[in-house]
């Protein structure tokens, strides 16, 4: 977990490539491009534990297949 200061003017770039973010706002415009940046996995808006899940709703695996990739090499 990384909790940094951030604002509007640094733009999505320091935020994209994340699992998890949670966003402390009342700002209904930033949540929608967080929301829309695909490279973001899940966006809390608020007081909610990250860990937080809710039957139904998606599950995106586990953290290490997030942190690592598999990757098969087969020769004769």
């Amino acid at each position: 977990m990384w909790v940094a200061p951030w604002t509007r003017d640094a733009g999505l770039g320091p935020l994209r490539d994340t699992l998890v973010l949670t966003a402390i706002t009342h700002d209904d415009g930033l949540v929608a491009e967080l929301v829309a940046e695909p490279s973001i996995g899940n966006v809390y808006v608020g007081d909610h534990p990250t860990y937080w899940m809710e039957s139904g709703l998606p599950h995106d695996g586990y953290l290490a297949e997030f942190l690592m990739r598999c990757k098969s090499v087969i020769r004769d």
